[in-house]
């Protein structure tokens, strides 16, 4: 098997693999051949390290910056490089009765929460009463969310519907959930193809 023989930049004292085989130069002694002229290493005086306190991070070649990239970008968006994170004023969660800093626009994060899940930022008590979520309603059975449509189909059949069983609303109101407006298919692929064929009739 042939030896891989690695060469070594023609600088003296360094010993990085040469990347510029023309000159048998390293990366770096190259770049600063292109900048300076000559490959020697030359100390300015200008600082090597960000000037932030309990930053040991190296500054940029020929960056011009007294600061690391991270304080550097820290400045420019808030204008303090110490910053961690820019803090907005919020408003008061618009729900009575609460008085903490809104997550969203008009809500705190406890708030916000319920109305995604729920569909009501004052959902609270699990008593069966039920609440709407993406225009479907659920119930809260034996500390489980249950879709009402769902629980109306399996007592009248008299058994527990399968997971991949889907609720089809013949009227196409997803609230009204009485039993006879209730129609079950085997999957939901059988349920996209009657959908399907129901817009091909109307369009004929």
């Amino acid at each position: 098997m042939p030896t891989v023989t690695i060469e070594i930049c023609s600088t003296d004292n360094c010993e990085s693999p040469v990347r510029n085989r023309k000159r048998q130069l390293c990366n770096a002694c190259y770049l600063r051949l292109l900048r300076n002229g000559t490959v020697e290493y030359q100390d300015d005086g200008s600082p090597k390290y960000c000037i932030i306190e309990d930053c040991d991070r190296r500054l940029s070649a020929g960056s011009g910056r007294l600061m690391c990239s991270l304080h550097y970008q820290r400045f420019r968006k808030y204008g303090n490089p110490n910053i961690l994170k820019r803090k907005h004023e919020r408003g008061i969660c618009t729900i009575s009765d609460c008085d903490s800093v809104c997550y969203s626009s008009i809500y705190c994060d406890k708030h916000y929460r319920r109305f995604k899940k729920y569909g009501d930022p004052n959902f609270l008590m699990k008593d069966g009463s039920g609440w709407v979520n993406r225009g479907y309603k659920y119930l809260w059975i034996n500390d489980k969310s249950v879709g009402e449509s769902r629980l109306i189909m399996e007592k009248k059949l008299g058994r527990k519907l399968k997971q991949k069983e889907v609720i089809h609303h013949k009227d196409g109101n997803t609230l009204n959930n009485n039993e006879s407006n209730l129609e079950l298919f085997s999957s939901q692929s059988e349920h996209a193809r009657f959908h399907y064929e129901m817009r091909g009739s109307i369009r004929r």
